[in-house]
């Protein structure tokens, strides 16, 4: 059974007319007009007494309509019911989320979210990517927004997004070190890196320069810090090289004096993941948010708040 031609069906026979019927369906007249004639052939009923200018329905229609009503009355008051129910819900959704990660777009996705749901509460953490991993797999977050994560056995990752990060210094750093002719030429200049595992020189070195990065991978950073603005920070001052976010530097270009090293250089390009148990149940209320997160996230915004800058507070 169709119920759709049904429904098409008890909405031809409240407005009197095919034509009114498509009107409040948004559809032709001569989809509603197939509708009927098909459901009459799967009912080997004739439902209809059809006049050119009008359309009255028979005994058999009227038996329809009398039987068929209240089923359509009673589905749209359980539907009303359960959203009653949802909107009802309560509870709360812990977050870990990297210092990295567009904190302003997250906080825009959460205010949508509460309008929708609004006894549902949020607790949102902000942590370098390797300890809201361990707070994940020790249970204290539900969820992580995160660039990194190891346990690919337990957690698992689905992209939001990609950035790209390309290797920079000021001018004056590359006045002194410099000029960096080949990769070779990386080899004893100070840098800043993410992590002492060279979470972000060796992928660069490995994809540009094979043949240069053991040499370089013996040295030892000038500074590690796991955090963007912070490296940032270190670059802008002209202590060292390193990796920054390819947006930030075109925001930032005019006052940090910096310049891009081999330009030409593959990128690296670190995928921001929305991270959850492989194995754990999930709640509706999570279930319900990540549908949400993923249908907003890279939602054009005409206020600017999905940005990724993070709010003014």
């Amino acid at each position: 059974m169709d119920f759709n031609r049904l429904y098409s069906f008890l909405k031809v026979s409240e407005r009197g007319s095919i034509t009114k019927a498509a009107g409040d369906l948004y559809l032709t007249q001569q989809a509603i007009s197939k509708q009927m004639l098909l459901l009459e052939e799967e009912l080997n009923l004739n439902l209809f007494n059809r006049s050119h200018n009008a359309i009255v329905l028979t005994r058999d229609g009227e038996t329809l309509v009398r039987n068929v009503s209240p089923l359509f009355d009673h589905i749209q008051e359980s539907i009303s019911q359960l959203q009653d129910k949802m909107e009802s819900l309560e509870g709360v959704i812990k977050i870990g989320t990297s210092f990295d990660s567009p904190r302003g777009k997250l906080v825009h996705i959460i205010n949508l979210f509460k309008t929708k749901y609004p006894n549902v509460r949020f607790e949102l953490i902000f942590d370098i990517d390797f300890a809201l991993e361990e707070m994940m797999l020790s249970n204290e977050l539900d969820m992580g927004i995160l660039f990194v994560f190891r346990e690919k056995k337990i957690l698992s990752g689905e992209p939001l997004e990609t950035k790209k990060y390309g290797l920079y210094c000021r001018k004056d750093f590359y006045k002194k070190y410099g000029p960096f002719r080949s990769y070779k030429n990386l080899i004893g200049v100070p840098f800043v890196e993410y992590t002492h595992n060279f979470g972000t020189f060796g992928a660069w070195m490995k994809r540009n320069c094979p043949a240069e990065s053991k040499a370089f991978l013996q040295q030892r950073p000038e500074i590690v810090v796991e955090n963007d603005k912070a490296i940032e920070e270190f670059i802008g001052a002209g202590w060292c090289m390193g990796f920054i976010e390819e947006s930030r530097y075109l925001a930032q270009r005019k006052t940090k004096q910096l310049v891009k090293l081999f330009p030409k250089a593959q990128d690296i390009r670190p995928s921001l993941d929305f991270v959850t148990k492989k194995k754990a149940s999930k709640r509706f209320i999570e279930i319900e948010f990540k549908k949400h997160l993923f249908e907003f996230w890279n939602a054009n915004n005409a206020t600017g708040v999905c940005s990724g800058a993070a709010p003014t507070i």
